[in-house]
């Protein structure tokens, strides 16, 4: 690896298996991920009665076949792994004046899981639909080529594609999690609206529930 790369989140760390002994750095285990998915359905009718006249059908639809399959997608594609963010969206970066670097804050939601989930989640809830869709292949082109500069090798960029599709969900998760313990303030409400209406949208561009 060149002393010339810059810091980075994924790369330097891809697939490291002393991150497994890394004390408050661990991957989901099955009874946790059971857990999640017990307690996503019921959390869903909390969140979906408090949005009743801002969210439809189709959102709920979503969220209710996430909690379905939550506790495998948790634990699925464990062959990939670094430290995941979880939290990786807009209001958690900080952008220098140069545009140079970007530094993200807010870590309490770190583990170890599928790198994609950390880019699925700030470019699905992140971005408007239609400028999604239209940067979503650059943006990917740009990511997989910043791995491969961090000598990751075997992960093609087929591969980094479809983990983006599967990693869709993760949204939906910090989406209804997040509500759950955050206090209840108009700019909170209106942003938790506008994530699942846009994360909404890239699950059903990429239909995550046929990979897990």
């Amino acid at each position: 690896m060149s002393d010339a790369l810059p810091p980075g989140l994924h790369g330097p760390r891809w697939c490291d298996p002393s991150l497994r002994e890394t004390g408050g750095l661990a991957a989901v285990e099955p009874d946790s991920a059971n857990l999640l998915g017990e307690v996503l359905a019921p959390m869903n009718e909390l969140f979906f009665a408090h949005f009743a006249d801002r969210l439809g059908a189709e959102h709920r639809a979503a969220f209710d076949r996430t909690a379905e399959v939550a506790d495998a997608w948790l634990l699925g594609r464990a062959e990939r792994f670094g430290p995941v963010h979880g939290d990786y969206r807009l209001d958690n970066l900080l952008f220098a004046r140069d545009d140079a670097e970007v530094a993200a804050v807010d870590w309490q939601t770190v583990s170890l899981g599928l790198p994609a989930r950390d880019l699925a989640f700030l470019c699905s809830t992140g971005l408007e639909p239609d400028l999604r869709r239209d940067c979503e292949d650059a943006v990917l082109r740009a990511y997989h080529g910043a791995l491969t500069r961090f000598d990751v090798e075997g992960y093609t960029f087929e591969d980094c594609a479809d983990d983006y599709a599967y990693s869709m969900l993760q949204g939906v998760l910090i989406i209804v999690l997040g509500w759950a313990v955050a206090e209840t303030t108009e700019r909170g409400d209106a942003m938790f609206a506008t994530m699942t209406q846009r994360v909404c949208a890239a699950i059903a561009d990429h239909d995550p529930f046929a990979r897990v």
